[in-house]
C-alpha cells in the first residue's frame, strides 16, 4: 500500500506509507515454523513448509530476505502481529458485543462515522472529495462485521 509523495490525512503530511508483504512469510504463521527455520539454518539443504503444501528452500528465502536471520525476524513479527490483532479483536468482541446492548454498538458506529466524515469535510486535502462523495468511509474487518450481519 502506498500513500505516495505528499499524501496527507487530516492535515498531517506523510512522505510514503508502505507495507510490504513477503511470499515466504505466511499471513498467519504456525509457531512450528520457527523450529523449521532453525532446522533450515542448521541444514541448508532442507525445505520448510510455510503453509500447507507450500514449501520453500534456502535459495527462495534468501532471495526475498537476504539472510535467514532476517527471515526469522519477519516470521516472528508476523506471529506477534497476528496475536496482537487476535487479542484486540477478542477485547472488542467482549466489550462491544457481549457486555453491551446492540443499541450501544450501533450508537458507537454512528458516532465514529459522523466524526470521521466531519474530519474529512474539515480537512482541506479531502474536503472536495468528501463533498462530492468520491471518498467514503467503509467498515471492514473480522468479528465486528460478522456480528453486525
Amino acid at each position: 500500500v502506498h500513500g505516495g509523495r505528499g499524501f496527507s490525512l487530516f492535515e498531517t503530511e506523510m512522505e510514503v506509507l508502505s507495507f510490504k508483504s513477503f511470499e515466504t512469510v505466511p499471513p498467519v504463521p504456525d509457531p512450528s515454523l520457527l523450529a523449521d527455520v532453525v532446522r533450515l539454518m542448521c541444514d541448508e539443504s532442507q525445505q520448510i513448509e510455510i503453509r500447507p503444501n507450500v514449501f520453500v528452500d534456502k535459495e527462495k528465502v534468501l532471495l526475498e530476505h537476504k539472510t535467514l536471520d532476517q527471515f526469522m525476524r519477519r516470521v516472528t513479527w508476523q506471529m506477534v502481529k497476528r496475536r496482537w490483532f487476535r487479542a484486540f479483536t477478542d477485547l472488542n468482541v467482549e466489550h462491544l458485543f457481549l457486555q453491551r446492548t446492540p443499541h450501544h454498538f450501533a450508537h458507537l458506529v454512528i458516532f465514529v462515522i459522523r466524526h470521521m466524515n466531519h474530519l474529512l469535510l474539515e480537512c482541506s486535502s479531502t474536503q472536495k472529495l468528501a463533498q462530492s462523495q468520491n471518498i467514503r468511509l467503509v467498515f471492514k474487518g473480522g468479528n465486528a462485521v460478522a456480528m453486525l450481519k
